[in-house]
């Protein structure tokens, strides 16, 4: 299928919502490891990884053989770059002409690793740093390699200029808690030095209510409007993209995800697009329509080492996931506190990054 084709009927069916949906996916995201080099405040990969594991590169390319996706991310509960094949992965979807997204911690970004980012085909780099400086990135972290990552970035960027090339594009990731929600603005101000196609705030996300509290509890409502606020304002006028817009149009959906006393779910009955376009596989092959559904292995939808891709695609339980997703009971795990993108917001998010 043309590619322009495929992305107009991807934005069709994202746009209409049918139950069963007659393309596969044009995005996958794929945990390749559990393995990870940090032990972050604000990671659920405590409760939900008993031990590392790496998805081999025969199990790989059977999901892309399958799949054949026009975008790519690497993401999950491990750090991506610890994989010993992780180049290779991405030499075979460059290979086949697949738009590669990787989401790093940044911690493994040395010299060689620098020189395989760019020999490789990676064309978005994410970068997850959540702190404007050392201090806070320690507590964060609980090490002190925050100048080390920041000084791999400026290399990066060095060797942009040097090659004459505008890949990889480097994004932010920043997840706002306790510890950091006083940073915001600072953040946008320490962003700019490295050129960043978008800088993207995540909201916290918990294991349970002993996570939430440790995450969010002494955290200001008004003062936190008052950050993102003043931060958005510095982003346009440093010419800086951001998903601050979506923050202030959703503010008190995205509060209520601080805010430790609310019970009522769902937080938003806005259906997103995701089950819709794109779909998330784990380490062992289990498909879900979303990362985020991924906390609850009940909610599988189907293995992709095990099953038939295009059955799984549209199989009855995908079917009653998209239902309920659609008439915003959005009952499932994972889903219910989800404030989702909606068509123009991904749309626009993902042209900033591009």
């Amino acid at each position: 299928m043309n590619k322009k084709y495929k992305q107009f009927q991807t934005g069709l069916i994202a746009l209409m919502k049918p139950l069963k949906v007659n393309q596969f996916p044009l995005q996958i995201n794929i945990e390749v490891t559990t393995a990870c080099n940090l032990n972050c405040k604000s990671c659920l990969r405590k409760y939900l990884i008993d031990k590392p594991e790496y998805m081999s590169f025969e199990q790989y390319k059977l999901i892309i053989d399958k799949i054949n996706p026009l975008m790519l991310c690497f993401v999950g509960f491990g750090e991506t770059m610890m994989h010993p094949e992780f180049f290779n992965f991405v030499r075979y979807a460059e290979k086949k002409n697949i738009h590669v997204s990787v989401t790093t911690n940044g911690t493994l970004i040395n010299e060689k690793c620098i020189e395989n980012i760019f020999n490789s085909g990676i064309n978005i780099l994410s970068i997850s740093l959540d702190a404007a400086n050392d201090e806070i990135y320690s507590q964060i972290r609980k090490n002190n390699i925050f100048n080390k990552i920041t000084s791999a970035l400026h290399n990066i960027n060095k060797k942009k200029i040097s090659k004459k090339t505008l890949l990889p594009n480097i994004v932010f990731h920043f997840v706002i808690h306790n510890y950091n929600y006083l940073n915001i603005y600072d953040f946008i101000s320490f962003s700019k030095q490295y050129n960043p196609a978008m800088v993207y705030f995540q909201p916290c996300e918990y294991y349970n209510n002993e996570d939430k509290i440790m995450l969010s509890n002494i955290m200001n409502r008004d003062t936190l409007r008052q950050e993102i606020s003043k931060a958005n304002k510095k982003a346009i006028e440093l010419k800086l993209k951001t998903n601050l817009f979506f923050w202030e149009k959703n503010f008190d959906y995205l509060w209520l995800k601080y805010e430790n006393n609310h019970k009522e779910l769902p937080y938003s009955k806005v259906a997103c697009i995701r089950p819709w376009v794109s779909t998330y596989i784990s380490i062992d092959g289990c498909v879900y329509l979303c990362c985020g559904l991924s906390v609850n292995s009940k909610q599988s939808i189907g293995n992709v080492f095990k099953d038939n891709f295009e059955e799984i695609w549209n199989a009855k339980k995908t079917i009653n996931q998209r239902k309920n997703i659609k008439s915003g009971k959005k009952s499932l795990k994972g889903c219910a506190t989800c404030v989702p993108l909606s068509f123009y917001d991904e749309y626009r998010i993902f042209r900033s990054k591009k």
